[in-house]
């Protein structure tokens, strides 16, 4: 999170928070975060100086006008005057941060080697809320069979690891140092 990103991610909460439109701000952030993820184009045209930065407010506003906050189009109009839309994607993140922040709202990344089910879902939620005490707790859950069998929480760059692999990796160490081979 760069100085400049920060600054521009806590002007728009301020004043989002300022007006009641924090949650709807929130959503508008989270969409274009998907748009420009999925849509390369998009990213391409708001990052190339070979665009105008009064073209690139327009393709924003056609885009989004209808369905986004007036806050967040003004936003986007002051972004991309300021010449700064290259860095809309670390604004986001920076905005999403203090949202959660704000809110309490921690994120977890749950690795396992199977899919879950919604009674498993909560049991990884408690036990991540256990770890790192918070309000709430979003995971997102990664599948990965190399870990055999148990699981990986990280929150707030904590990490807890019950996995299979792990466990193997260590009886195998202390077999090595113990016996030397």
């Amino acid at each position: 999170m760069s100085k400049v990103t920060l600054q521009y991610a806590k002007a728009l909460f301020e004043k989002a928070k300022e007006i009641n439109q924090l949650d709807k701000v929130y959503s508008n952030m989270e969409d274009l975060r998907k748009v420009l993820m999925h849509n390369n184009k998009l990213s391409c045209i708001l990052g190339s100086p070979l665009v105008g930065k009064d073209r690139k407010f327009l393709i924003l506003k056609n885009i989004f006008g209808n369905t986004f906050a007036p806050v967040t189009i003004e936003f986007f109009h002051l972004v991309t005057q300021k010449n700064r839309s290259i860095l809309f994607q670390e604004i986001i993140s920076s905005f999403l941060s203090l949202w959660e922040l704000y809110y309490g709202i921690k994120k977890a990344v749950v690795v396992t080697a199977f899919d879950l089910d919604d009674n498993l879902k909560l049991m990884f939620n408690k036990i991540a809320k256990n770890f790192a005490p918070c309000k709430s707790i979003v995971i997102d859950h990664v599948v990965n069979p190399k870990i055999i069998g148990g699981y990986i929480i990280t929150v707030d760059g904590k990490r807890m690891d019950k996995s299979i692999l792990t466990k193997l990796s260590l009886l195998k160490k202390s077999y090595y140092l113990q016996f030397g081979y």
